[in-house]
């Protein structure tokens, strides 16, 4: 499959190149979500651990660095929007949530931070907010808390601090996170 997937991108980048677009182009490649390939003994998606929500992606804009790896997570369903609207130089849309990338990319480093939100309906519902090496997650149906991690100290998420965060932390995540519920109509059945 990556073989595959590695041959059908190299085609799309030989057409551009063969049309000499390759230069006035961008080109975004990412991925809806990751892989937990085993990771707390789970398979597939849809977990909020950073093998599942943390997806890399690969930007290229004419004059941009090449080679350079950006560590500043942004939140590729919301992001990418004002990003290609920013670059082709349209007014940015009003209804969308998110910030451009144009800037970061085109200086080939980390970018402003600004938190990022990630959630998952079904059978194994939660909400989570990012925001640095915090990690604040509930139950997105009914806002109880699930979850605290401190990612500059634990980047596996294997201790759960929801006990023992400390306290300015813990109310800074959960107002975003309230927050975020309120701009996306997201109510829980309690709080």
């Amino acid at each position: 499959m990556v073989s595959q997937l590695d041959h059908e991108v190299g085609r799309v980048l030989g057409e551009l190149k063969r049309q000499g677009r390759d230069d006035d182009t961008l080109v975004i490649f990412t991925s809806d979500h990751g892989e937990m390939g085993g990771s707390h003994g789970a398979m597939n998606k849809g977990r909020w651990e950073e093998e599942s929500t943390r997806v890399p992606m690969i930007v290229r804009s004419p004059g941009s660095p090449r080679g350079v790896g950006i560590d500043t997570p942004v939140s590729a369903g919301v992001d990418i929007l004002p990003t290609i609207l920013d670059w082709v130089g349209a007014e940015p849309e009003s209804s969308a949530a998110g910030s451009s990338l144009v800037a970061m990319v085109d200086a080939g480093a980390d970018g402003e931070h600004h938190p990022i939100f990630s959630e998952m309906a079904g059978g194994n519902e939660w909400a989570m907010v990012r925001d640095g090496e915090w990690k604040y997650v509930e139950h997105r149906s009914t806002g109880e808390p699930l979850a605290i991690h401190d990612l500059a100290t634990d980047p596996y998420e294997l201790d759960n601090q929801l006990d023992r965060a400390p306290g300015d932390v813990a109310s800074r995540l959960e107002l975003l996170m309230h927050d975020w519920r309120q701009t996306v109509g997201l109510t829980p059945s309690q709080h």
